[in-house]
């Protein structure tokens, strides 16, 4: 029998439960891509797997698992709790932003189909329907309007009144039969225009502090509070980078240190760099999510301050305004509002991210030995990295001069001292973009560029973008299809008979019309004058008589039967009892 991933992934996490440990499901199938097959020299999940080989890549995950001070083993369990986190917040988001919009449009289109209902029956002056009409537009400003941040509204009754009395003000209930009148795309863009009006309404209310319930103030705190994570992610950041740069200069000048770091120590110090790139990766895009995110929020917020100045200056100190003047206003700050909101809500969900990759630094965050890295450093300043020594290998071209020709297999050095615009090349890089840190690493990989392409490791694979080049170390969604099948009632034959006939009361009447066919004769005589000629006759089945059946031509009615009470006038020799007639109409 074969057993897929996903079941391995759930015996590798119970029989971690089992010992002690608990790992997610996430981390449990990392470690399972990244085990190789000792018999074979693949993955073990490049294809599917018989019940020994299974239990032998449970018995070797969970002992990866449970291995202590491995930094390759952290590095992937670093991108199990990042990677399960990313997706769980996005989850997050889309499921309330989805629960929000089927509420809205499930409200939305029983509105039209009542407004459709109500045309079409002509019951337009009906009050009971105009009602419920009503508060079905009310309803759907309350979702689209109240607590805009939260997947189910909660009764409030302030919320509830103030929405009251901006419907009332923009959209009052004389106005519902014209609003009928219009097609179901127009009554869908009016509803629209109307939610965006009644929440720069709250809006304005908020701002001069006579309303705005439920609705998140964005005041220099919430700025603030941004500025704050950018901060902590700054400084998180300039810390890991100090350590990978440490790591690097360690790792660089090893030859120069062969008194101090052995191979095994030179092995694990590049395992925990990659582990300190890995996270400085995960801690750089968070940097420049939130720095997006912070822009359109500080954007969206300048925005939204200066339209609702512009709506304070038109209409304070007035008793009416046109609603040509302020209804864009409302709309305008009720857009910048959102956009504020979602932004807001990308920082919350960026800054748990944050916290998970600060938890874990917590937990395990290795740093080179303080001895080795002054001792790289003093390495460094008396040599380049040039000048450590390298195997003897063929030096690397240069540009060919403006009209030779050259063997395009061969490489070349390209730079900004020997290419014009260099910056803005058409270079093909056929599915590889690769950064070194040093010339030395360069010539390192134009030496024997096949070896880092095949020997990178599990852990690097993340952090490289590579996992797409090996087999079983990208996750495959589970494939989903609709199937059905169907079976006719009657199949098509290549042979069909035209007579055919299936009804049974189609088959007696004409079993009947060939019995009274059979019954007949047919005669012929031939005359003077019509012996060379020539008659033609058809007979034909005529139509039924409409008549009836009874020897009277009237109609018939039954008999009706009446009961009456006699002798209840007072007469005193009469008793009374009760008398049956039947009329015959």
């Amino acid at each position: 029998m074969i057993i897929g991933l996903a079941a391995i992934t759930r015996e590798i996490v119970i029989a971690c439960r089992q010992i002690g440990q608990a790992v997610s499901e996430t981390y449990a199938a990392f470690i399972a891509s990244t085990i190789l097959n000792p018999a074979s020299g693949t993955f073990y999940v490049d294809k599917g797997l018989d019940e020994t080989e299974a239990r032998a890549l449970v018995e070797a995950a969970v002992r990866k698992i449970f291995s202590r001070n491995n930094p390759a083993l952290e590095t992937l369990r670093l991108q199990a709790v990042y990677d399960s986190a990313f997706l769980d917040e996005s989850r997050r988001l889309m499921k309330e932003a989805r629960q929000r919009e089927e509420q809205q449009s499930a409200l939305t289109s029983e509105i039209s189909e009542a407004f459709i209902d109500s045309a079409t029956k002509t019951v337009a002056d009906d009050f009971d329907n105009l009602a419920a009409l009503y508060r079905k537009v009310f309803h759907l400003l309350l979702l689209k309007c109240g607590a805009i941040e939260q997947a189910t509204q909660p009764k409030n009754a302030a919320i509830e009144r103030e929405v009251a009395a901006a419907l009332e003000s923009v959209f009052p209930r004389v106005g519902l039969r014209p609003f009928i009148a219009l097609s179901p795309a127009e009554r869908v863009a009016q509803l629209s225009e109307l939610a965006s009006i009644v929440l720069g309404i709250r809006l304005y209310n908020q701002k001069i502090r006579k309303g705005g319930a439920g609705l998140r103030p964005l005041d220099d705190k919430v700025l603030e509070d941004g500025s704050e994570l950018e901060g902590l992610l700054r400084s998180e950041t300039d810390t890991v980078s100090a350590v990978c740069s440490s790591y690097s200069d360690v790792v660089l000048y090893a030859p120069l240190l062969k008194d101090k770091l052995d191979a095994p120590k030179l092995d694990k110090l590049r395992k925990e760099l990659a582990y300190c790139r890995q996270l400085l990766a995960y801690l750089v895009s968070l940097q420049d999510d939130l720095a997006s995110a912070r822009q359109k929020l500080q954007t969206a917020h300048t925005e939204l301050e200066e339209e609702l100045a512009r709506v304070d200056a038109s209409v304070a100190d007035k008793q009416t305004v046109p609603k040509e003047i302020v209804y864009p206003m409302f709309d305008n700050a009720a857009r910048l509002y959102q956009t504020a909101i979602a932004s807001l809500q990308w920082l919350q969900s960026r800054r748990t991210l944050f916290e998970r990759l600060r938890n874990h630094r917590n937990e395990y965050f290795p740093s080179p030995a303080q001895e080795l890295v002054e001792s790289a450093r003093a390495a460094k300043a008396n040599n380049s990295p040039e000048t450590i020594p390298l195997p003897d290998e063929p030096p690397l071209g240069f540009v060919p001069e403006e009209g030779t020709v050259q063997d395009v297999e061969e490489p070349v050095l390209i730079t900004e001292d020997n290419t014009q615009d260099f910056l803005h090349l058409p270079l093909d890089f056929q599915g590889r973009f690769c950064v070194f840190h040093h010339d030395k690493a360069k010539d390192e990989f134009l030496a024997r560029p096949e070896r880092y392409f095949i020997g990178i490791r599990s852990s690097l694979l993340n952090i490289l973008q590579r996992a797409a080049d090996v087999d079983g170390a990208v996750l495959a969604m589970p494939l989903q299809a609709d199937a059905a099948t169907i079976t006719p009632t009657h199949f098509v034959e290549k042979h069909r008979d035209r007579t055919y006939e299936w009804n049974e009361w189609e088959l007696r009447k004409q079993a009947l019309q060939w019995a009274d066919i059979r019954g007949r004769s047919t005669k012929d005589s031939q005359t003077v004058l019509s012996n060379f000629r020539r008659e033609n006759e058809t007979q034909v089945w005529l139509k039924k008589h409409e008549a009836t059946s009874t020897p009277q031509e009237v109609g018939t009615n039954p008999p009706v039967m009446k009961r009456y009470l006699r002798g209840l006038r007072g007469e005193y020799n009469l008793k009374p009892r009760i008398v049956d007639i039947c009329f015959e109409l």
